[in-house]
């Protein structure tokens, strides 16, 4: 019998472990931590791209330099339905003063009108009004309604010993016959010669005159006012990555205030 009773028990645990192997087999231990799915692989459309890129340029200074961008129309040459794109404009800066309105722009822009039109991109249309123009430098200001659908800048200054070569700014205009493009530049020197400009290394063209150059702080500090020309061969050559900046001074700013809490 103890001989009969060993086999038995030899016998019952190898079934034990046959039906235990079996059952491993048909139910297979599940992992206690969640699955992760499958990592999803995103194609890459051009639009996307445009909008992302748009996205990560856009910070503060650029932005506001955008969003308070301006055309800026002599009346006499307004261009009409059929000469949609001819040029005859300068571009301009919205800012705020004192709960007022204002359009900086140079002073070559308005040439002695007293009465401009603005426009942007959005296709508003409103009547300005010149009510300052500098006796040293190639800047004005007009005056403007509020327009809601624009953000409004803060007019700021800096001297000329004050800019740091290497620094970034940003600008919006509209140069020819396009919409606002911005641009962003690099100080690269002075030309003290050339009505105490800042020279940056940038990008512009006929159109962008009067357009508010902004520092990386979002301060508006200056205002573009021509492009470089040299001559090559006897002919006059644009170098359109050279911009000439007309700086807002602090003494140019303060006969700027004391003129709008006067008005």
């Amino acid at each position: 019998m103890s001989k009969l009773f060993k086999r038995l028990l030899v016998l019952s645990f190898l079934t034990f472990f046959i039906l235990i192997g079996v059952s491993t087999k048909s139910n297979p231990i599940v992992n206690s931590e969640p699955s992760l799915p499958p990592e999803i692989e995103v194609m890459d459309s051009p639009v996307l791209i445009q909008e992302q890129a748009s996205l990560r340029s856009l910070d503060f200074h650029h932005r506001l330099s955008r969003e308070s961008s301006v055309k800026v129309h002599k009346l006499a040459e307004l261009p009409t339905q059929s000469q949609a794109h001819t040029m005859g404009h300068g571009s301009g800066t919205y800012f705020k003063f004192q709960g007022s309105y204002y359009i900086l722009t140079a002073k070559h822009v308005i040439d002695d009108e007293s009465v401009l039109l603005i426009s942007s991109e959005s296709s508003f249309t409103t009547v300005a009004h010149t009510v300052y123009v500098s006796e040293r430098y190639d800047i004005a200001v007009l005056s403007v309604p509020r327009i809601r659908n624009l953000e409004a800048a803060t007019l700021s200054s800096r001297n000329m010993e004050d800019w740091i070569v290497g620094s970034e700014v940003v600008y919006t205009g509209y140069p020819s016959s396009y919409n606002r493009l911005t641009s962003t530049g690099y100080v690269s020197g002075t030309a003290a010669s050339y009505n105490s400009s800042l020279l940056i290394q940038g990008f512009v063209w006929p159109g962008s005159s009067g357009a508010g150059v902004f520092d990386d702080r979002g301060e508006l500090i200056g205002l573009v006012w021509a492009l470089g020309v040299e001559h090559f061969a006897g002919r006059p050559q644009a170098l359109e990555t050279l911009v000439y900046v007309c700086p807002i001074s602090r003494e140019e700013l303060r006969r700027i205030r004391t003129t709008l809490r006067n008005l």
